[in-house]
């Protein structure tokens, strides 16, 4: 089933989460949902298969493996958001749904629930580090503080990723976020 370039790419946004969106929706329509889920579950399946191949080669093995697709599937980022507006923690503003992540050292609120109803990665991001909290998961702890070592990507990383594991432990206690340098 061929298709012309611009069935796929034409007149794309520019912002990066309305793009992603975009191209999404246009292989969903063009593939059909089943192809579209097909390829979809191939793909991840062989990406997740290379990751691991190549940990082992540095003897790195994890016991447990933890699926993104789980967080939503299981109605964990539902939980999250839920949790989290009854806490006084979520707003609404010109169509998104956004995290007051300013008040956990953030330089800006962050956009959870898109205008769209699709959530953003950050939400999986603070289901994942609630549903880490709410399964017990052996953290060390210095007066009762949990501690979570986070790993940075690039300059900034630092300031956005600190409030993700604090606003989902806001429900449950307190917790320092400590980033290693490079």
């Amino acid at each position: 089933m061929r298709q012309p370039l611009d069935a796929i790419t034409g007149s794309l946004p520019a912002d990066g989460d309305q793009l992603l969106d975009t191209l999404i929706l246009r292989a969903k329509t063009l593939l059909g949902k089943e192809r579209f889920t097909q390829i979809h579950d191939l793909a991840g399946d062989t990406l997740v298969d290379d990751i691991r191949k190549d940990l082992s080669q540095f003897r790195v093995n994890f016991d447990h493996w933890f699926s993104e697709n789980t967080l939503v599937t299981g109605n964990a980022v539902a939980r999250a958001v839920e949790k989290l507006t009854g806490n006084g923690l979520m707003y609404e503003k010109d169509g998104p749904l956004w995290l007051r992540t300013t008040d956990y050292g953030d330089e800006k609120d962050r956009v959870v629930i898109r205008a769209n109803g699709n959530h953003t990665y950050f939400a999986t991001d603070i289901a994942y580090h609630l549903d880490k909290f709410e399964r017990g998961f052996d953290m060390p702890s210095i007066s009762g503080v949990r501690i979570i070592r986070l790993y940075q990507a690039g300059q900034g990383f630092d300031r956005r990723i600190r409030p993700r594991p604090r606003c989902a432990h806001s429900i449950t206690g307190a917790i320092r976020c400590t980033v290693p340098e490079r």
